[in-house]
């Protein structure tokens, strides 16, 4: 994503509605700029203990050839442009996520990042925290972290990435006309697909 110099009030919006959707669902909302950096103080701070200290170089950071917390949510806003305006995703320690991207003046701008939630059990969760965490950080605090990261289904998944998609598209103004397209072959190719089914169990009845 290349750096717009009409960020600013795409950014703002954007955070004002993050804040309104963690309110909303329970669920974290983080804002990007188009260089991955937090865009406010909530996006700084948020995220559990290991996201926190990744972020400060304190922990053990990401596998070798894995990528950075910034790195992962900009290629997840990247595949949404791709995929109609929402991807979902898993970070390095197991966690799902979701991305919408921003846009001002039709230009990329950043992005809107939902989660985490729980995509592994608690013991796997437990695990891959304390991995990337500092050593100094006591079995308690892990404990603690991962059992304020929200447990979700599939269905509830997708409804909040939709539900985020729609927030982003607001915050931007509608969107680009990529977006538009790709939301518009998406809708096509479903009813197709939902088509071929029918067809399918017409054909077997």
């Amino acid at each position: 994503m290349t750096p717009f110099p009409g960020d600013a009030p795409t950014l703002e919006r954007a955070c004002a509605a993050a804040e309104t959707y963690r309110v909303a669902t329970g669920v974290g909302c983080i804002v990007l700029d188009s260089s991955g950096n937090p865009a406010d103080e909530a996006s700084a701070s948020a995220g559990c203990a290991a996201c926190r200290a990744l972020r400060s170089g304190r922990g053990a950071g990401p596998k070798e050839g894995d990528p950075t917390c910034a790195e992962l949510h900009l290629h997840g806003a990247l595949q949404a442009e791709r995929f109609g305006g929402s991807y979902i995703y898993i970070c390095s320690i197991g966690m799902l996520h979701w991305a919408s991207p921003l846009y001002a003046g039709g230009l990329p701008a950043g992005a809107m990042v939902g989660g985490p939630v729980m995509s592994i059990d608690r013991d796997e969760a437990l695990a891959a925290v304390k991995e990337a965490c500092p050593a100094d950080v006591a079995a308690p605090a892990i404990g603690a972290c991962v059992d304020r990261i929200p447990r979700a289904p599939a269905n509830r998944v997708r409804a909040l990435a939709e539900i985020l998609a729609v927030a982003a598209e607001r915050v931007s103004g509608g969107g680009s006309a990529a977006s538009d397209e790709a939301r518009r072959r998406i809708d096509q190719q479903s009813r197709i697909s939902e088509e071929i089914h029918s067809i399918k169990r017409r054909a077997a009845s």
